[in-house]
């Protein structure tokens, strides 16, 4: 499963790179005015492989429940009762520059995750891609059971992340792993990177994109 993982990351983020380099070849394509294939050549040379693997993906049980322990580092000089710290690259409500999470979000975060369904996120990447921000909002809203608007926030912040740098579907890997690995701190500084989410929502998050990333 994490080899045919990273092996759709990787075809991801090649056609993402032939996408932005052919730029308007494509439209030119698609309405009729070019006949050099452009469409036909970029499905040969990557789409095909990336549909192979997200079927064998989807024919693979889903990795729902995987064990992972969350560390967090007790915030100095905090109230009395279990409280943690953790650094946030993002401005908090506070604007300190930490973000305290109470004993009821520790407590939520160890509630066992939700069902797993197939996996929407190759979808998300090609709505991504299309910069079809609406759309793609959509998907993580489900995911993450946030209001059509706000999943489109997200997905806007992930597009311009990508356009900002092509290889930016890499921090999805970096994302996996620490999610999966029980790396706390550095799964919430990814996602804020990655979805600008920070507070009740990224700790809601962590559980939930465990089964959907």
């Amino acid at each position: 499963m994490e080899l045919l993982t990273q092996a759709r990351d990787i075809l991801a983020a090649r056609l993402t790179e032939r996408v932005l380099e052919l730029g308007g070849d494509l439209l030119d394509d698609a309405r009729g005015e070019s006949y050099a294939g452009e469409i036909d050549s970029l499905y040969d040379q990557i789409g095909t492989r990336l549909n192979q693997v997200n079927t064998m993906l989807a024919g693979l049980p889903a990795a729902c429940d995987v064990p992972a322990t969350e560390s967090f580092t007790a915030a100095p000089g905090s109230p009395e009762g279990p409280h943690f710290v953790v650094q946030t690259i993002g401005p908090t409500s506070e604007n300190t520059g930490e973000l305290y999470i109470s004993e009821d979000l520790a407590i939520a975060k160890e509630s066992p995750p939700k069902p797993c369904e197939p996996s929407t996120y190759p979808l998300f990447v090609q709505d991504i891609i299309r910069r079809d921000a609406a759309v793609a909002g959509r998907r993580l809203a489900t995911v993450l059971d946030m209001t059509a608007e706000r999943g489109e926030r997200c997905a806007q912040r992930f597009r311009e992340q990508l356009d900002r740098d092509p290889s930016f579907l890499g921090k999805v890997q970096e994302l996996r792993r620490s999610l999966h690995s029980g790396a706390s701190n550095e799964a919430l500084l990814l996602l804020w990177e990655c979805f600008g989410l920070q507070g009740d929502e990224s700790i809601s998050a962590m559980q939930t994109l465990r089964g959907w990333l």
